[in-house]
């Protein structure tokens, strides 16, 4: 699956990055996102397990049984209009088909930054690629907007147009801003991933979205996952 070689990929640059920060890989709900936001992880990673539905853009989660839900633009807003109105995660990446409306309404909600895919998925080893490249170089301090562009030039060039960023026009330190602040520091990554049993790893169960919450800078940081 996908989302197995994101995270492999991610997880090894993170540690090989050499930077005190804490990862997690998790199933991917409403609520997990809704929780991640509250909870001001800095970095939140999500990979459907399917597309974004094509015109509207609902984004396809997992619901409390394993099924598939589909969570609209409309519920994207209302799960982030009770929290406060600037936003402590800094970026959302919608590694997913179509996923550009749900980006303009994270972005829209005081998210500083977030990445979509257009109407054409990537390659497998695009997504890894992109993973890999782009969170070491958030680690180092890179701004947001360079990090994006030093990552996709690791895509294959057919590709690279279907990769976008997109920044929060309300505050005008988007296009500067960094994941971390200041930069994160020499240490351990930590993996807190729950070891998973075979019946309820993602890939087994009814297709929904695999989110991987990353979160970084400090050992009292918490992360999630994918």
């Amino acid at each position: 699956a996908v989302w197995r070689g994101v995270w492999r990929a991610a997880r090894g640059a993170i540690v090989a990055a050499g930077c005190a920060c804490q990862l997690q890989l998790q199933q991917g709900t409403a609520q997990r996102l809704r929780t991640a936001i509250e909870t001001g992880l800095p970095l939140i990673h999500l990979l459907p397990a399917r597309p974004c539905k094509a015109g509207s853009g609902a984004l396809p989660v997992e619901g409390a049984f394993g099924n598939q839900q589909w969570l609209t633009v409309g519920d994207v807003k209302g799960l982030l209009s009770a929290l406060p109105e600037r936003k402590l995660t800094r970026l959302v990446v919608l590694w997913a088909a179509h996923s550009g409306p749900v980006a303009r309404a994270l972005v829209g909600a005081g998210i500083t930054a977030a990445i979509s895919l257009g109407d054409e998925p990537t390659s497998a080893h695009a997504a890894s690629a992109f993973a890999a490249a782009l969170y070491p170089a958030l680690l180092r301090g890179e701004p947001i907007a360079e990090a994006f562009a030093h990552a996709v030039q690791r895509l294959p060039p057919a590709e690279r147009a279907r990769v976008r960023l997109h920044l929060n026009t309300q505050d005008p330190e988007a296009g500067t801003a960094q994941l971390l602040v200041p930069a994160g520091v020499e240490g351990v990554a930590a993996d807190l991933t729950v070891p998973l049993c075979g019946s309820n790893l993602p890939s087994t169960r009814a297709p929904g979205a695999d989110e991987d919450v990353l979160g970084g800078g400090g050992a009292d940081e918490v992360s999630g996952s994918s």
